[in-house]
């Protein structure tokens, strides 16, 4: 029986690592231009800079048993995650004015890939975080990392967006406890 198993496990990897062909991930799926409808009813508002992607081929998002994945729309997305962070304490927009928001972040992605280990596989977001309040000096860039670690059952599409899906809300998690804090140190008015 232990054999059986394990020979369908066998076979099964042997199957997903034969398609090489990349694969286009679409990770970017809501209409982000819903958030402006928000930004006047908040009582706190802020500014997202444009986020800047320097990893060095921002298409590659790394490769699992075998099949590369690649995504244009990694921004996109990230800024969509967010547009939806908070909704009840905060509006994290682009299309939030500098001038008038009490805090302005800055986000910049150093890595995004996802990768695997026999039959697990792994994602990992990477982005440093500057938070400036208005009328001071922007904060010391602060690095925050998302990490997700599952079994590897197919090597789909489906399950590597679920992957860096799950890394980007550990991320979102930990901006949000930046925002918070800033907030709460008085660094910025309300």
């Amino acid at each position: 029986m232990k054999w059986a198993g394990l020979s369908s496990l066998i076979f099964g990897l042997i199957l997903c690592s034969c398609t090489t062909e990349p694969a286009k991930l679409t990770l970017s799926t809501a209409d982000i231009s819903a958030s402006g409808a928000r930004i006047k009813a908040s009582v706190k508002q802020v500014c997202l800079l444009q986020i800047e992607d320097q990893r060095t081929n921002s298409e590659s998002l790394g490769q699992v048993a075998g099949r590369p994945f690649h995504a244009d729309d990694l921004t996109a997305w990230i800024v969509q995650s967010f547009n939806d962070l908070a909704p009840e304490r905060y509006v994290i927009s682009e299309k939030v004015s500098k001038d008038e928001a009490p805090l302005a972040i800055k986000v910049i992605v150093l890595k995004a890939y996802v990768s695997n280990i026999l039959s697990s596989k792994t994602a990992v977001i990477v982005l440093k975080l500057e938070c400036c309040s208005k009328d001071k000096p922007a904060s010391e860039p602060v690095i925050i990392r998302g990490q997700y670690a599952g079994p590897n059952w197919a090597s789909t599409t489906s399950e590597v967006q679920g992957a860096l899906q799950n890394a980007l809300k550990q991320c979102m998690q930990q901006v949000l406890s930046q925002i918070d804090a800033c907030f709460s140190k008085d660094k910025c008015s309300p």
